[in-house]
């Protein structure tokens, strides 16, 4: 997928055909290309490793399994259990019937030149990327830029919480008097005030610095060198790429990719400073958004 847009499919940037794998409901695999071979080795990489954490869940699931089956009088009290035990092997003999697919790809895709209609669509993507990048480079200078949802809110919500606490505090003392209140009692609204303030402080922040990226940095053409999963809950994509400035340094950098949209050799506009192109951001990860008219 190009430039992290809300594109359905991701396509492979070898080839041009759709991938198989990426972002989805229930998770996030590595993308994978069945007609030349793309990523299919990391694939198999990510695949094994998932498989390989299952079976340190199953003895433990099964020592609770049978401690519940043993300690409880209820003959039914073991059904949940059963079931997650079930599940889990599911899942493992999933990934293992995943993992043999994915090496029976590795064996067979190995075409040395994309194919015909691959090749064409190839092509296509290559021109819409160009045309595109240009479209962005024509643009004047400061670029209007916008936030993105999630900062948007944040941005009125923070001043606005303010407000109510300072009302809130206000009122407090105003129907106390000079009454002397227990630091106790208010920890707890301290606590939750400076989460509250940090959270809102690095999110607005953020989104400032790739505001002033977007509406005045320098523009070029990025390609991700690697990708990978961090997190175990709330898995996000770290995304790891380079660009060449306009001096022709190469520039490599990281961050985190929220779209979930951009994996190894795939190529994506990244604004930059240029006193300091250390300072860049590729357009899909920024926290705001480009309003082009």
């Amino acid at each position: 997928m190009l430039y992290g847009s809300n594109m359905p499919s991701i396509y492979c940037p070898r080839c041009g055909a759709q991938a198989e794998g990426g972002y989805r409901f229930w998770g996030l695999s590595k993308p994978h290309c069945t007609a030349c071979g793309w990523n299919v080795t990391l694939a198999i990489e990510a695949t094994r490793n998932s498989r390989n954490e299952l079976p340190w869940a199953l003895p433990i699931i099964g020592v609770v399994f049978l401690v519940d089956i043993f300690g409880s009088k209820d003959r039914f009290a073991a059904i949940p259990m059963l079931l997650l035990f079930t599940g889990v092997a599911g899942i493992w003999i999933s990934l293992q019937r995943k993992l043999n697919r994915l090496q029976e790809i590795q064996k067979s895709a190995a075409y040395p030149y994309p194919q015909t209609s691959a090749l064409t669509a190839l092509q296509a993507v290559k021109l819409i990327r160009e045309s595109r990048l240009e479209q962005l480079r024509a643009l004047p200078k400061p670029r209007i830029v916008v936030f993105k949802l999630v900062p948007r809110i944040l941005s009125y919500l923070f001043p606005l919480s303010w407000v109510f606490g300072i009302v809130f505090v206000f009122t407090i003392f105003r129907e106390r008097g000079l009454t002397p209140v227990a630091f106790s009692e208010w920890l707890p609204f301290l606590l939750m005030g400076v989460i509250w303030s940090g959270v809102c402080i690095v999110f607005i922040w953020n989104a400032i610095k790739d505001r002033r990226l977007l509406a005045e940095g320098e523009i070029a053409m990025g390609t991700v060198i690697h990708q990978r999963r961090s997190g175990r809950k709330h898995q996000t994509s770290r995304i790891y790429y380079e660009f060449r400035d306009s001096t022709g340094r190469k520039i490599q950098s990281d961050t985190t990719d929220d779209s979930r949209t951009l994996y190894e050799e795939m190529e994506t506009p990244v604004f930059y400073s240029p006193l300091d192109p250390y300072k860049n951001i590729p357009l899909v990860c920024a926290d705001c958004r480009l309003v082009e008219r």
